[in-house]
């Protein structure tokens, strides 16, 4: 419910506005007639039902995400030569904050504020750290600064609109750490930029076009020797870039598909490849100095992945609705769209070593990225980590030019990769596992029954 009243009558014919207010201008309806509330404080209905017309057996609520256009019209304009800088308060001195004019208060976007940057502004995020912001909505062009410095991005929405964000390229990718951590419970920031397409909350939107590039590390081996229940020292490969502190994902070996372990590394040593966990890990994993491939034409070692990387993309764990009573996820969300004014965007994610953590929301198909209506910007996912969700990994639904390269998705539910009525995908070298089948079963070992097979 937004904030405009329309009365439809038995007919069809759209009535002229009314408001609903303190003055209760109510239109006057009939039996049978319909009513759209947009209301944006009012969160409960009440209703009557006196079963006084028999010829009436049904009440139906539709939930309109938007009456009318979702979003304002805006206006393409050319970028600019000059560079703003995020922390130059008088770089702000247009409506780039709350969507108002500045010309009274100029200052940089503090704690709640909705940032704009506009169509033609090439601005620099030149800050280590942002407050919470409300939302950031990228029409021009967001570069983060990329001269060795951590920089930290806090935000309920993120939405590249028609320009372009940057942490890093294809040539040079970000030296330092870079973090966007979408902020909220499942409750809060609601909105919606085109009404076939639910954007929903703690969202990071491309209709534009985003390009993060990482430093590029070594991600992946396999166990050299047999790590048992109960046990916290193996061995991998040696001269990897490991350190201690980072998260490694042990992938189940033989029949014991759920016995995945994500655990953390206390010690690594690149010389021997001996790898020592601050916890003992719960599943069995299989290893040897050698691969299996040669006798039984597959490597039946366990996998080991590298979860950290050097740009993450996560969801705040501090703001827990008491309904839920857990940390709401976040997630990356590519789609094509028409403006208002009929102006096409197309949606194109690059993203190259970023660590996507925290991300999917519970019992939704909400996945941590999902490509829903791009199809024309291409987009392409290479060498990322993509873990720990409470729902779907990677959805493709309608989509196509996507390429899903090299990444490691784990511990989500139903569905590591789904596409569906999309075309012109490449999937390849991907690590998907611990995928169990829902939330509310504990994934365990079947029995034989000696009839239908192994589970």
């Amino acid at each position: 419910m937004r904030e405009a009243v329309y009365f439809t009558d038995n007919t069809g014919y759209r009535n002229p506005n009314n408001t609903i207010g303190s003055e209760k201008n109510f239109p006057n309806l009939k039996m049978g007639d319909n009513l759209v509330l947009n209301d944006t404080e009012t969160r409960e209905i009440d209703f009557i039902v006196n079963d006084k017309d028999k010829n009436i057996g049904s009440l139906n609520l539709l939930g309109l995400r938007c009456v009318e256009n979702c979003v304002e019209e805006i206006e393409d304009l050319p970028l600019e030569i000059e560079v703003r800088y995020w922390s130059n308060y008088t770089h702000w001195n247009t409506s780039g904050i709350n969507g108002r004019l500045l010309d009274d208060e100029v200052r940089v976007p503090i704690e709640n504020d909705k940032v704009i940057i506009h169509s033609g502004w090439n601005m620099i995020y030149d800050i280590e750290e942002s407050p919470d912001l409300a939302s950031v909505e990228i029409r021009g062009k967001l570069t983060f600064l990329n001269n060795g410095t951590d920089r930290y991005l806090r935000t309920y929405n993120l939405w590249v609109r028609s320009g372009s964000l940057e942490i890093g390229n294809e040539t040079n990718p970000f030296e330092a750490n870079a973090r966007i951590t979408l902020l909220g419970d499942n409750t809060e920031n609601y909105w919606a930029f085109h009404r076939s397409i639910e954007a929903g909350n703690k969202n990071f939107v491309v209709t534009g076009k985003a390009l993060l590039y990482g430093q590029p590390r070594d991600l992946t081996s396999r166990l050299r020797e047999t790590l048992i229940a109960g046990g916290r020292t193996t061995k991998v490969e040696a001269g990897l870039d490991w350190k201690a502190g980072e998260r490694i994902a042990i992938a189940a070996t033989n029949m014991r598909t759920m016995d995945t372990d994500m655990a953390t590394i206390e010690s690594y040593n690149p010389d021997t490849g001996e790898l020592i966990l601050t916890e003992a890990v719960e599943g069995y994993h299989f290893g040897d100095p050698v691969s299996t491939e040669k006798d039984y034409s597959i490597d039946m070692r366990a996998e080991v992945a590298m979860m950290n990387r050097s740009i993450v993309i996560d969801a705040s764990t501090g703001d827990i609705d008491p309904v839920l009573k857990e940390p709401w996820g976040c997630r990356v969300l590519v789609s094509d769209f028409f403006e208002p004014n009929f102006v096409y965007r197309k949606g194109s994610l690059y993203m190259d070593h970023v660590q996507v953590y925290n991300c999917s929301q519970k019992y939704t198909w909400k996945s941590a990225i999902k490509f829903e209506n791009a199809v024309q910007g291409g987009s392409r996912v290479s060498h990322c980590s993509i873990s720990e969700g409470r729902g779907v990994g990677v959805i493709i639904k309608g989509s196509g030019k996507i390429e899903l390269i090299d990444n490691v998705i784990v511990d989500f539910v139903e569905y590591g990769i789904w596409a569906s009525n999309s075309n012109s995908l490449t999937v390849n070298g991907n690590w998907v596992f611990h995928i169990p089948l829902s939330l509310k079963i504990e994934p365990k070992m079947r029995d034989f029954d000696g009839k239908t097979g192994c589970y």
